[in-house]
Parts: C-alpha cells; sequence; structure tokens
C-alpha cells in the first residue's frame, strides 16, 4: 500500500471541520458467484463504520492514524456493490487510505476510486 491518501477537499491535509464524512464505492462483481473481500488501509482521524450495500459491517471500527489495518471479510455480490466508509474527524488534517482487495489479496479497487459524498 502506498502513501497516497484520498482527502475530502484539497486543503484537507491542512485541517478541515470536525465530524463524520462520508465516502462511497462501486464496485462491479463479474460473473454469478458472490466473492470474499476485505478493506485495507488507514484514516484520519477514525473509521466509524464500514457499510456493504447497505448493511452495517460490525467489528470494523475504530481504525486510526496508526498504521495500516484489514477489515473483517465481507461479501461481495454479483453485479454492483456499494461500499460506504464513514471517517470521523477530531481536529486537524482529515483523510483515508482504503483499498479493497479480495479475499486472495489481489487489488480490486484502488484507494483514488472512493468519492466523499456530502
Amino acid at each position: 500500500m502506498g502513501d497516497t491518501w484520498y482527502l475530502r477537499s484539497p486543503n484537507a491535509s491542512a485541517g478541515v471541520a470536525v465530524g463524520t464524512y462520508v465516502f462511497r464505492l462501486a464496485i462491479t462483481v463479474a460473473g454469478t458467484a458472490p466473492i470474499s473481500a476485505y478493506l485495507r488501509g488507514a484514516t484520519d482521524d477514525v473509521l466509524s463504520s464500514i457499510a456493504v450495500n447497505g448493511v452495517n459491517q460490525p467489528g470494523n471500527s475504530g481504525w486510526g492514524f496508526g498504521g495500516v489495518v484489514n477489515s473483517t471479510t465481507f461479501t461481495l455480490l454479483p453485479d454492483v456493490n456499494v461500499i460506504e466508509a464513514q471517517v470521523t474527524n477530531g481536529s486537524g488534517p482529515a483523510g483515508m487510505a482504503i483499498e479493497v482487495r479480495k479475499g486472495d489479496g489481489t487489488l480490486l479497487s484502488p484507494i483514488s476510486a472512493w468519492k466523499y459524498s456530502p
């Protein structure tokens, strides 16, 4: 994983307002079989929650700036899947660097594919 961070705004590295920011990503799974996947990354300040297709994925909150973390695995269904990450900023700079990987570690979606959702 590189050092690329997805920031909410161009000046996010200098600081943004305290609050929770939502990032979304759409991933299309080809074929007819579901696949196992997980997230790998870090957030600044804290990952508040992860949802896949509107379903909260328990046990995946509390990530922070301390290092790269892997989420628990979840299932992506054939066709379009939407992953939502809520990142809470307590103060100062804010951002996230999260990749989506298949269960075997293959990269499904890079950090740059996430979209901020106001």
